[in-house]
């Protein structure tokens, strides 16, 4: 999987276009970092989902709010499906100014939602003006006799600047005393009066609280954000609840392939059944190859008879795939099908053998070989290769050569042979006749019918 350009317009409004290193998710926020060509770092913020703004900056400040997303976050590194749903979700992102943001979260969230992000810009804002500012916010509040908010702009003040005497002060204030309990026991008043607090709860401690937090998440239609904390549960904690739900909350913007690396990603975590089999089934529903040759080598699978019915379906009705990306893996896989099915041997190996004849030389796939002849020492098509081993350094045989590649539809190798035979014994009419052949199933029409009238004339001289 290629990772997508990240386009933003710049404050300006001229596209700039970068390319995405890693994103993490840190309880409601969501930051991509990302270089453009010249080397500079972006970071682009989102909130639940939805794209803020874009900062440039070349350091991070250590304990602020971008330092723990990262340290303390589910980060994953590029290229990567949750990356792609993120910016699939936001096409169009703009960075505005310091004063523009302001005004974009005053017009888009509550008080307490812009108190919470803008805690997150730290790095990119003064920490002494974004304090002033949050503590306009809860003056306001405490002036209007909005306690509960006030306080709430007051438990982030503490989680942004927990030693400053301002914070101490308030934070036990006895006007604040019913919310304090609440806070302190962390109870259920908690969890209706406080979303914000209770997300990092909850973010924090997913064994306790995940069907909750997914409950809440669903309910705020925050899909992306689900499958991700769902994600996270199936690395440490998986369930096969966990796992169905997961894949029918999956992002629509994303893939078959998105799925399957992910899939592919779990499995590398833990070996729980279920999560193996659905990446193996996925594999064969999605008839990849080449993706199931390297889980299988890479995960060890084993095939039950109803899984090796269907690849074998899929292998020998198939004629266009590629099957050399993953050798080991492929002829793990190969050899799982035939243990299961041995009347099949000929009809799965001649796939193999014909594409990876025309893409290794002839030593390796001889002993890529090696392991089918004792499953099937009969074979048929085993006795071809064979065949052409033994002949490929032979002039005397370069014409049964080149029938041998013909039949493996190795087409340009066989037109190598049957030219050299032409060349050897230019009075034999047979090398023409198959040259003709060769160049009409290449789809060369003109060719064939000019190689066609030379045998017919070598045979009427003949």
């Amino acid at each position: 999987m290629t990772e997508q350009p990240i386009t933003i317009y710049n404050h300006k409004q001229h596209p700039v276009t970068l390319n995405a290193l890693r994103l993490t998710n840190y309880a409601r926020a969501q930051i991509i970092e990302a270089i453009d060509s010249t080397q500079q770092f972006y970071y682009l913020f989102f909130y639940k989902g939805k794209f803020i703004t874009a900062k440039t900056t070349s350091t991070l400040k250590r304990f602020s709010f971008i330092a723990k997303a990262f340290s303390y976050g589910h980060v994953h590194h590029a290229p990567h499906p949750f990356i792609k749903a993120f910016l699939s979700a936001n096409p169009t992102m703009k960075m505005i100014n310091n004063q523009q943001l302001l005004r974009k979260l005053s017009d888009k969230y509550s008080k307490h939602d812009q108190a919470y992000i803008l805690t997150m810009f730290e790095s990119f804002i003064k920490k002494q003006q974004l304090f002033d500012h949050l503590k306009s916010m809860f003056y306001e509040d405490r002036r209007e006799g909005h306690l509960l908010s006030a306080y709430q702009t007051i438990q982030i003040m503490k989680d942004f600047t927990p030693n400053h005497s301002f914070v101490k002060s308030l934070i036990n204030d006895r006007i604040f005393k019913k919310y304090f309990t609440m806070y302190q026991d962390q109870n259920e008043k908690l969890f209706l009066h406080d979303v914000i607090e209770s997300e990092k709860i909850m973010f924090n401690d997913p064994e306790q609280y995940f069907n909750y937090y997914m409950d809440h998440l669903k309910a705020e239609d925050r899909l992306i954000e689900l499958t991700m904390i769902q994600y996270h549960q199936l690395k440490t904690s998986p369930t096969e609840a966990i796992l169905k739900s997961f894949e029918k909350n999956f992002p629509k913007a994303l893939s078959d392939e998105d799925l399957l690396k992910l899939y592919d990603e779990l499995a590398s975590y833990n070996s729980f059944n279920p999560l193996q089999n659905r990446l193996l089934k996925k594999c064969i529903e999605f008839g990849h190859l080449n993706q199931l040759s390297s889980i299988v080598l890479k995960h060890d699978h084993d095939l039950n008879a109803q899984d090796a019915k269907q690849l074998t379906e899929i292998i020998t009705r198939q004629t266009d795939h590629n099957l050399a990306a993953h050798p080991q893996g492929l002829q793990r896989l190969l050899i799982k099908l035939i243990e299961f099915s041995p009347q099949e041997a000929d009809r799965l190996l001649y796939p193999f053998v014909s594409n990876l004849l025309g893409q290794y030389n002839i030593n390796e796939l001889h002993n890529w070989l090696e392991p089918f002849r004792d499953l099937n020492p009969d074979s048929n098509v085993l006795a071809k290769f064979d065949r052409i081993y033994t002949l490929y350094n032979d002039l005397d045989h370069v014409q049964s050569l080149g029938e041998l590649y013909f039949e493996f539809k190795q087409w340009d190798q066989a037109l190598d042979c049957f030219s050299m035979a032409s060349e050897l014994r230019p009075d034999d009419s047979k090398p023409l006749k198959w040259l003709s052949k060769t160049y009409l199933e290449k789809g060369l029409k003109a060719e064939s019918e000019v190689y066609q009238k030379m045998y017919v004339d070598l045979q009427k001289q003949a």
